[in-house]
């Protein structure tokens, strides 16, 4: 009897057209899912950035109204993703400490806020709004009372 050669080979493996298959159907599952992902940190990252804004805020606040160092105390934006917690004296502002935003996010504008010793109180209402790469604003408005909230 003749045997051909071809026919009695035993598969060991994958095809190409099978692993590019499956290949193919990961991909389907995986692409999704990273960009809700990255959708996701984004938004993370504006909300921190928002939290830590109004802590620092709050921070300058209660600084002011103890009258530490009797000083004024204030918060400042110092480019798009910088900003700083400063004291001011008669003619002098001093910077005491700087702070960076989560990555990817940044401030629409420049802003400044001064409470005033004693009472911690501004000259006027301020709105701090920062923004991320997807577009996605976060507002902080400061009372004259020195009231800050996060309005979504």
């Amino acid at each position: 009897m003749f045997m051909n050669p071809f026919s009695a080979r035993v598969k060991n493996g994958f095809s190409l057209v099978e692993v590019l298959v499956v290949v193919t159907i990961i991909g389907f599952f995986v692409v999704p899912l990273l960009i809700t992902y990255q959708a996701s940190r984004s938004t993370r990252a504006l909300q921190a950035s928002a939290e830590e804004v109004v802590n620092n805020v709050k921070s300058a606040h209660i600084f002011a109204r103890e009258s530490r160092d009797r000083r004024n105390w204030g918060v400042t934006s110092l480019s798009g993703d910088k900003y700083a917690i400063f004291s001011k004296g008669t003619g002098d502002k001093t910077i005491e400490k700087s702070f960076f935003l989560e990555s990817g996010v940044r401030f629409a504008s420049g802003f400044e806020v001064l409470f005033e010793i004693g009472t911690g109180e501004t000259d006027s209402q301020k709105t701090v709004e920062l923004e991320n790469d997807r577009g996605l604003k976060s507002r902080i408005e400061i009372l004259e009372t020195g009231v800050v909230e996060v309005a979504r």
